[in-house]
């Protein structure tokens, strides 16, 4: 046991142990502690200390230290008013030696005593740590030791939880990081089936609308069209909203007009809007700025959606895009909210909180009419959090909806200029000009798929170009050699990125690799996320997505068969 001397050395020499510390460091020793005030009352203890001196907890409650001394040692101790103090109660216990201080009813107990001082809440207060005494033959331990050994144990065995603990962590790391590269192939292979038959599907549609001008089966092959778009706009709608859920889908931001970005979704809509009888209109705050940084694709897809579902669940009316400033806390245009109003059938208050969950759909009375997969909505709200905004809605049944989104322009991604990995090479602006410009171009397409490649064969050679056609990479590199030692050099390569014995990748490379500067136009059926920048790595100089677009393809043929040309120009 210190003496008071050496309580007070030790308290000048170092910070004293806090309250809370004590609470939750002696709840669970196996010695007694009590925890007591400057006049002595027994403000806390632990169940051993209870169990050393009384049955039950309310016997010590309210209780000073005092009243557990021998009443000798009590008397023997007390100031001239007849009134213990702690300071002589300490300087009594003041040797190493086991000293009966203490009683349990009228028998006296033979303790080891320990003092600390604690900063309670309301000024210093005095720790005692009570052990028993050791029994006779037996090698006496400290209390301090017995205090070492149990903290040593329990943190022995806090470690031991620790390390199960963190191995199990890693464990369901390596099972989470496993999921996500399976989840991302799955959505890779996905997108490269249903892509593969919808670029048959569309491409051909379009190349028998294009001879079907005043036949009688026009009608029923626009309907195919716009089935086809249909289901593309549904694959690409649950494809986005899987990778945004799986954190797979990255914003790109760029400089563009917002004024601009909506004309151009209300322009395509607008032929939709007349179908259906109905008004789509636009109305443009004069506060707005005239350039903005965004991921301009996201946004447009968000517009197209909520003006699509207005213009779906409108029966007669309008639908209304606005488009003003928003005010922020530090900057008056700080954001950009755009408001779809429209005066359709309107939504019942209590189906609102569910409205913007995945494949979530109203009450089948409401929707029967109208349809609808449940994604469009779900996908909206969370490009809109992406972009540091939020869409809200207001609705009554038969009053309309306004549905509203918040653009948080300051908080989208600095304006950082994208790696040379990333930024495709811009072709020359072409002046408009026939399609005779790829007369007699020498184009080599590799493709797998027979239909996709007997589609963009006759989409170029319709074009005046002169093809060759091979099934896989190395095919590719084997054509391109061949023409080089012949004198007719391949002007343009059309290469699929997914082909079997050597993919479009492998044989960009390989073809950069050996000097080859001909420019590669990158198709896949993939479309996720990175698959753009992947194939920009590879050397490809644009990139397609399936399914083709046969005037987007023309258009890009036209465009880098021109860079290509300029480039050979310029190193004569």
């Amino acid at each position: 046991m210190k003496t008071p001397a050496e309580m007070s050395r030790a308290s000048t020499d170092r910070h004293s142990i806090s309250e809370s510390v004590v609470r939750v460091l002696f709840s669970r020793i196996a010695d007694g502690a009590l925890l007591v005030a400057d006049d002595g009352t027994i403000e806390w203890f632990n169940s051993p200390a209870q169990k050393l001196f009384s049955s039950r907890a309310d016997e010590l409650h309210g209780k000073t230290i005092f009243e557990l001394l021998p009443e000798s040692f009590r008397d023997a101790q007390s100031g001239p008013d007849a009134t213990p103090s702690l300071a002589a109660l300490l300087s009594a216990g003041g040797s190493d030696e086991t000293s009966p201080l203490f009683r349990r009813s009228n028998r006296e107990l033979s303790l080891d005593v320990t003092f600390a001082e604690v900063q309670g809440d309301h000024g210093k207060k005095l720790l005692a740590l009570l052990g028993q005494a050791a029994v006779a033959g037996e090698p006496r331990v400290s209390l301090n030791q017995r205090v070492l050994n149990e903290a040593a144990a329990r943190l022995a065995e806090q470690a031991g939880v620790l390390r199960q603990e963190r191995a199990g962590l890693q464990q369901l790391q390596e099972s989470t990081r496993s999921l996500s590269l399976m989840r991302s192939h799955f959505l890779s292979n996905l997108s490269h089936e249903v892509r593969t038959p919808l670029t048959a599907i569309l491409g051909y549609a379009d190349l028998l609308l294009e001879d079907a001008r005043g036949h009688s089966c026009r009608e029923e092959l626009l309907i195919v069209r716009q089935n086809g778009e249909q289901l593309l706009g549904l694959f690409n709608d649950v494809l986005d909203l899987s990778q945004a859920e799986a954190g797979l889908l990255k914003l790109r931001p760029v400089s563009v007009s917002p004024a601009l970005m909506c004309r151009e979704v209300v322009a395509q809509l607008q032929p939709l809007a007349e179908e259906r009888g109905l008004q789509l209109t636009l109305e443009i705050g004069g506060n707005i700025s005239e350039k903005i940084w965004c991921d301009a694709l996201r946004v447009r897809q968000v517009l197209w959606n909520l003006l699509s579902n207005g213009l779906k669940y409108t029966e007669r009316g309008e639908v209304r895009l606005l488009v003003n400033a928003s005010s922020g806390a530090n900057k008056p245009t700080a954001g950009i909210r755009f408001e779809v109003v429209d005066s359709g059938v309107g939504i019942a208050s209590e189906s609102l909180p569910r409205l913007f969950e995945p494949f979530s759909q109203l009450s089948a009375a409401a929707t029967r009419p109208f349809g609808g997969s449940g994604v469009g909505l779900a996908l909206c709200q969370k490009l809109a959090r992406m972009m540091g905004g939020e869409i809200t809605v207001e609705s009554s049944p038969g009053k309309g909806s306004r549905f509203s989104f918040l653009l948080d322009v300051a908080a989208q991604p600095e304006r950082s200029r994208p790696s040379a990995a990333s930024e495709a090479p811009e072709p020359p602006k072409l002046s408009p000009e026939p399609a005779s410009r790829l007369q007699g171009a020498r184009i080599l397409i590799a493709e797998d798929v027979p239909a996709t490649q007997k589609l963009i064969d006759y989409t170029i050679r319709k074009a005046g170009a002169r093809t060759t056609l091979v099934q896989d990479g190395a095919a590719a590199l084997k054509a391109v050699s061949q023409s080089t030692a012949l004198g007719v050099p391949i002007q343009l390569i059309v290469l699929d990125m997914q082909m079997p014995i050597m993919d479009g990748y492998e044989a960009a490379r390989r073809l950069r690799q050996s000097g080859c500067q001909t420019p590669i136009i990158a198709l896949t059926a993939n479309a996720m996320v990175g698959d753009r920048e992947r194939c920009l790595e590879a050397g490809c100089n644009a990139y397609i997505s399936k399914p083709i677009d046969n005037q987007e393809l023309l258009a890009a043929v036209e465009s880098w068969l021109a860079a290509g040309d300029a480039a050979k120009k310029s190193s004569r």
